[in-house]
């Protein structure tokens, strides 16, 4: 109640439930594993030096025989990693529809974003069209938009921080 925030009682519309779906048993898609796998091999997406940025060849909680069964599993499953921000996408709406969360009417809000510096500009405009691109971000035309801020990292590269810590709505409805 810090922030005044009140659940009002209502009933769960039905076109705001999330229904999960299996269009198709994705147990049967999954690469079958080798009982004895051979010592790693780096391949096109999964090269020694992810390899090693990960820190899983050099495990030493882990005996040799498991590094190289993760790795292997790793590299049969190479085409659900993303490691570039070109390569992350999202969930697949055959197995989860868009969220929808029901509010009551109240006035939209948006909160104001901080300035991005001068000196990482043009790298935040270019994460934020990669973004865009794979499909992580959706182009949107509404009210509402969080606040988030720009963090320049050791490695000249930068990172977007959302504000996700305000009041959003008044009221939200709860369902008992």
């Amino acid at each position: 109640m810090a922030n005044k925030v009140q659940p009002v009682p209502g009933t769960m519309p039905a076109d705001v439930r999330i229904i999960r779906q299996f269009p198709e048993d994705p147990l049967k898609t999954l690469p079958e594993v080798s009982q004895r796998p051979l010592p790693f091999s780096p391949g096109v997406c999964l090269t020694k030096k992810k390899m090693e940025k990960l820190g899983l060849l050099e495990n030493e909680f882990l005996w040799p025989e498991e590094r190289w069964l993760v790795a292997h599993m790793l590299w049969l499953n190479k085409k659900g990693l993303a490691w570039e921000e070109t390569e992350k996408e999202k969930f697949k709406d055959d197995y989860f529809l868009p969220v929808k969360i029901p509010v009551q009417e109240h006035m939209p809000w948006a909160w104001k974003t901080l300035p991005i510096p001068s000196g990482i500009h043009e790298k935040v405009i270019s994460l934020i069209r990669k973004k865009v691109d794979s499909r992580v971000y959706e182009l949107s035309y509404s009210s509402y938009h969080h606040q988030w801020f720009t963090v320049a990292n050791k490695d000249g590269n930068v990172c977007i921080v959302y504000v996700i810590f305000q009041k959003y709505d008044n009221y939200i409805i709860y369902f008992s």
